[in-house]
């Protein structure tokens, strides 16, 4: 479910959540994490949520840790992972270029706007299409840790245009993305569908689900 109220962005850290493989943007991640840790106006630290697989990219974070550049929180559940991005500059989303992530948009990029932080993503197509058709956030060229750290220093030299872009997000995920906005469209539709079928009638209860009754009027 999305918040109805979210904090504006801060200036001092960006966050990553997902599964952090090799083709998802470890090292480039890495990269950005050492430039922003070196950054003169002050470091930006990049905070990463989720579970490495692969023993390669595992090590690195590790390494990346105990040098001091990043901060690697593993695994979060739900509401904790939120809590740690709720606040944060701008989300990453740095994915490769590949067959199977062009099909797709990644969930992060919906959960970031739904925190009311911008999004930092590579141009997949579908990523990039929410994020320039919504103002949620800046598209940045694969594989390029340069650009990454130019677009968080944008961000952070302009914190009113930040919260714009995270208060698009917000708008976009709640329209387009929440439950409770898409189970009262389902209730709706189902009670033309009840209607055609000879006076159903259907009732839900309150909370963050859908409880739903079909009956007859």
């Amino acid at each position: 479910m999305v918040p109805t109220k979210t904090l504006p962005p801060g200036r001092d850290r960006v966050v990553y959540l997902g599964t952090v493989t090799e083709a998802r943007g470890c090292s480039l991640m890495i990269s950005v994490a050492r430039m922003l840790a070196a950054l003169p106006g002050g470091p930006v630290r990049l905070e990463i949520i989720g579970e490495a697989p692969e023993r390669k990219s595992a090590e690195a974070l590790r390494q990346a840790e105990q040098e001091g550049i990043l901060t690697w929180h593993g695994f979060l559940p739900s509401q904790a992972a939120l809590a740690r991005i709720s606040g944060a500059l701008a989300g990453l989303s740095l994915l490769d270029d590949l067959p199977n992530f062009r099909c797709s948009l990644p969930t992060k990029v919906v959960e970031y706007g739904a925190c009311g932080i911008p999004v930092i993503t590579t141009p997949l197509p579908l990523a990039e299409r929410l994020v320039r058709g919504t103002n949620s956030g800046l598209v940045v060229p694969w594989r390029d840790p340069e650009a990454v750290v130019r677009a968080v220093v944008a961000l952070r030299n302009d914190l009113r245009h930040a919260a714009l872009l995270g208060r698009n997000g917000h708008a976009t995920a709640l329209e387009q993305y929440d439950w409770q906005t898409w189970s009262r469209r389902f209730v709706h539709e189902m009670e033309l569908i009840a209607d055609r079928a000879g006076g159903m009638h259907i009732t839900t209860s309150p909370g963050d689900g859908l409880g739903m009754t079909v009956g007859r009027g």
